[in-house]
């Protein structure tokens, strides 16, 4: 069986009862626990009889699963997107992704399986700085002067300028217009954001982590039309799973 799929519930249990004759009262009741859903993996320790085959698929259910039982308790209107057979999951709530959890391949070692959070969180001070910077980078750009034009001709490096120009005049409107919008979030958005910051710190709660225990990720594209100060990544490596935290100020 491929093993990057999330097993069932039945074909775990069934898997249980063959280790019984290894495996102590204690953790055979600790393995139902999790395949139950009683608590998560996170949060309790394993003695190291247990196989690592049996124990990863077990992990991987109750990551899965548990995500879900607590996503749909705090709201039960997400859309919830899942591939049980490529081990990935997608939970979102009107426009705003909520988490992520993408299996990879045990064969391959240099591979994490990775959970993506989302936290949402006011700043209007910060805001107002990157509403000023935007609007200063967009006059800056719109008054630019080419600095390849020739009077007989424009040049390829200047038309790619001009391209350039053009993008950065654009993105600099778009990220103008959505600082605005947050500054006018209605009370219906209000609840939306609220939600989705209730599932994140029910979830980091479940995996027995707090936001101090994330270090902050560099960014991996270093072009100034993609840098935000109002998004940051942080990350938080647990044995082979990598938890990954997104944070979108508004």
């Amino acid at each position: 069986m491929n093993k990057n799929i999330i097993a069932s519930k039945a074909e775990l249990l069934s898997l249980l009862k063959k280790y019984k004759p290894i495996f102590s009262q204690e953790i055979i009741e600790d393995l139902n626990g999790l395949i139950e859903l009683k608590f998560s993996v996170f949060n309790k320790q394993f003695s190291q009889i247990v196989p690592d085959d049996f124990m990863v698929r077990v992990a991987r259910y109750n990551i899965f699963n548990r995500a879900i039982k607590l996503a749909t308790k705090v709201n039960p209107e997400l859309n919830i997107i899942e591939d049980r057979e490529k081990g990935q999951l997608y939970i979102f709530y009107k426009t705003y992704k909520i988490y992520s959890y993408i299996i990879h391949s045990l064969e391959n070692e240099d591979t994490s399986d990775m959970i993506y959070l989302y936290q949402i969180i006011e700043n209007p001070n910060l805001r107002d700085e990157e509403l000023a910077n935007a609007k200063l980078q967009l006059q800056e750009w719109q008054n630019a002067q080419n600095p390849y034009y020739q009077t007989s001709q424009k040049t390829i490096d200047a038309y790619y300028w001009e391209l350039q120009r053009s993008r950065n005049i654009a993105a600099c409107k778009d990220k103008i217009v959505n600082l605005i919008k947050y500054s006018e979030i209605n009370d219906q958005e209000k609840n939306i954001i609220n939600n989705v910051n209730q599932i994140y710190q029910e979830i980091i709660n479940d995996y027995g982590l707090t936001n101090t225990e994330f270090i902050l990720r560099d960014q991996i594209c270093s072009l100034p039309r993609y840098r935000s100060n109002m998004q940051k990544t942080l990350t938080k490596k647990i044995g082979k799973l990598e938890v990954v935290k997104n944070i979108k100020y508004i």
